[in-house]
């Protein structure tokens, strides 16, 4: 099944701060614990970015795409559960952070909300 998402701008650019590689972390280990983790990895760099000090990241379609194909029909505990660390990134950023910041957490955040619910 394709993922149709909806991303504006088509790519993004964004500095991660020390909390968004520590959530980055807790989702990575969320997928280690289903065993997707080696999927992503080849999938998307996205989750490399969380031992590295990297400045700014740019993360296109591609790389969401690649997220999304990977974790549909995963484990509904573990997707809820990323899902509940993107949103507190979210909201983070939504409020005392960069709109770029914000964005990456909406979009990540859609990404899983859209495969717990099987439209990715």
């Amino acid at each position: 099944m394709e993922c149709d998402l909806m991303v504006e701008p088509s790519q993004i650019s964004v500095n991660l701060d020390d909390e968004d590689k520590a959530a980055l972390r807790r989702i990575k280990q969320n997928y280690e614990s289903a065993g997707l983790f080696a999927a992503l990895m080849s999938a998307t760099h996205v989750l490399s970015w969380t031992d590295m000090d990297v400045g700014l990241v740019t993360v296109g379609n591609e790389d969401w795409l690649g997220l999304a194909k990977t974790i549909i029909g995963s484990n509904k505990v573990i997707l809820a559960g990323v899902s509940s660390t993107a949103a507190r990134q979210y909201q983070r950023h939504n409020l005392r952070g960069t709109p770029e910041q914000a964005q990456f957490w909406a979009i990540y955040q859609t990404i899983v909300a859209r495969a717990l619910k099987g439209k990715c």
